[in-house]
């Protein structure tokens, strides 16, 4: 995923999201996040993480590089996506 001048991605083998920057290719931030994270992407401002055996969903916040909320959802989570009502 792309977003905020910088590539996140899920590394499973040590429960991390990396943030690399587009502009210079270099490593920015390397985020604990839960156990295998699947997919990550942006929604309201956020960067969200599906993980896959802690079967919670991380966000992160992209100021800050921390995860704010960890939240429980449904057993090994491999992707994640948004849903918008239309008004």
């Amino acid at each position: 995923m792309v977003d905020f001048g910088s590539a996140w991605v899920t590394n499973s083998f040590d429960d991390t999201v990396s943030r690399v920057s587009t502009a210079t290719a270099s490593l920015e931030e390397l985020i604990p996040v839960g156990d295998q994270p699947a997919q990550v992407m942006h929604e309201a401002g956020d960067m969200w993480v599906a993980n896959q055996t802690s079967n919670t969903v991380s966000q992160i916040d992209p100021d800050t590089n921390e995860v704010v909320n960890e939240i429980p959802v449904g057993a090994e989570q491999r992707g994640i996506g948004a849903w918008h009502e239309r008004r």
